[in-house]
């Protein structure tokens, strides 16, 4: 038998462990209160997004963390950048956890001296790191399909394959928990997070000695099939595309042929509110998912055009396109339902007069609605740029697109999936 279950009497001496943290300083900082986190990420710290994952030496206790990637130029570049924001980094003084990989650098920030919480700390080094990279230009992220991505996920399964074989379950389930504290897409996240947490209590079970020898080959037996099964799980990677169109339509039947034809295909992981949202399930969080997507179906139509839901979700995929429209165009295949003259004045004038009203209403309640506030807002200081990028761009009709099982918009994915990098 490995000598992977092999425990000594006592817990493991972890203190070596800890010691990758810096000394406490005398009062260490009260954790953020979560509104006001939410609203700075929100208003602010926009590329930066909240992640949990296991403490490595006690995998049992999380931490939460804030996460930002960054792609640079050249390698140089991530050297001169991380050597700008050490200084500031001991002056706080606050450190981040980082790791670079040729010219990305993932950045890992929580205040480990009040436990690894979220506090001020995080927030002041987090400002400083965003105004640095402001001077190394745009950012060439792509966090939802890329090969860069995908092709690490196939190195982390070989090293996971590569363990099972061994017999490793220990070392196996440690690389998981770590693989899992990272924010990129990973199909059946939860399910993978749930037996990975069920191994690490059978751990510490074993550890305390509340397993007989009989019930150890027992669960050993039954996470090695589960190991085998979070192997297949990780080799399921699709690009996830989403929907975003107006509800009740009378031709809203083109949306639900086009999500069937693609679902038949099976090379993607399909994303729609009808059948994604669940009871319960909060519409402004996706209507944010979708701001973030890389492949949106967007189907047009003077309804889409006057609902705060479905102009939100385009307005926050050109908000997170850095407000550049050629940016935009690569996200989106745009559909039209209807006759839409966007080349009329009168026209834009209607939606123009439409969106003032609607901003106007909840300007006179005032601060009781904050985030519709926000929203409207939002889509009536836009509206014109978005109305001129809906106007320029050759969106396909009905017909066009139904012809030949939506050859032409499956085409068109195929070839950004593959531009992709």
């Amino acid at each position: 038998m490995s000598s992977d279950f092999e425990f000594n009497n006592d817990r493991p001496d972890l203190s070596a462990l800890r010691k990758r943290y810096p000394q406490n300083f005398p009062i260490p900082p009260d954790k953020l209160d979560e509104k006001k986190l939410l609203l700075i990420l929100e208003q602010e710290l926009k590329g930066w997004q909240l992640v949990v994952s296991p403490l490595p030496e006690n995998p049992s206790q999380n931490r939460v963390e804030l996460f930002r990637e960054y792609m640079f130029r050249t390698f140089d570049q991530v050297l001169e950048y991380m050597s700008r924001v050490a200084p500031i980094c001991n002056t706080l003084p606050h450190h981040p956890r980082w790791e670079n990989t040729w010219t990305t650098l993932k950045i890992y920030l929580s205040t480990w001296d009040s436990n690894h919480i979220i506090s001020y700390k995080d927030i002041m080094l987090a400002r400083h790191m965003e105004s640095i990279f402001k001077e190394y230009g745009e950012t060439f992220i792509n966090i939802h399909a890329s090969k860069r991505i995908e092709k690490e996920i196939n190195e982390f399964i070989s090293s996971i394959e590569l363990l099972e074989k061994k017999g490793n379950l220990n070392e196996a389930y440690n690389q998981l928990n770590q693989y899992l504290s990272q924010p990129q897409e990973i199909f059946q996240r939860e399910t993978i997070v749930s037996t990975v947490n069920k191994y690490n209590q059978f751990i510490e079970k074993v550890v305390q000695k509340k397993f007989t020898e009989k019930e150890i080959n027992e669960n050993k037996i039954y996470f090695k099939k589960e190991l085998s099964r979070i192997i297949e799980l990780l080799k399921y990677f699709k690009p996830k595309i989403f929907f975003s169109y107006a509800w009740g339509q009378e031709k809203e039947k083109i949306v639900d042929e086009l999500y069937d034809s693609l679902k038949n295909d099976d090379k993607y992981e399909l994303v729609r509110d009808k059948v994604n949202l669940g009871y319960k399930g909060l519409i402004s969080d996706f209507m944010k998912t979708i701001g973030k997507g890389s492949f949106v179906v967007v189907v047009l139509s003077d309804k889409y055009l006057r609902s705060e839901y479905c102009m939100f979700e385009l307005y926050e995929l050109y908000r997170n396109s850095s407000l550049e429209t050629g940016k935009l165009l690569e996200k989106i295949y745009p559909i039209r339902l209807e006759e839409l003259n966007l080349d009329s004045l009168d026209a834009w004038g209607e939606l123009s007069t439409y969106w003032q009203d609607q901003f106007e209403k909840i300007e006179k309640l005032g601060i009781r609605f904050p985030d519709r506030y926000r929203k409207i807002k939002s889509i009536n200081n836009e509206l014109g740029p978005l109305l001129e990028f809906l106007r320029d761009i050759n969106a396909l009709t009905v017909p066009m697109l139904s012809k030949d099982d939506f050859a032409e918009i499956k085409k068109a994915i195929k070839d950004r999936i593959s531009d992709v990098s």
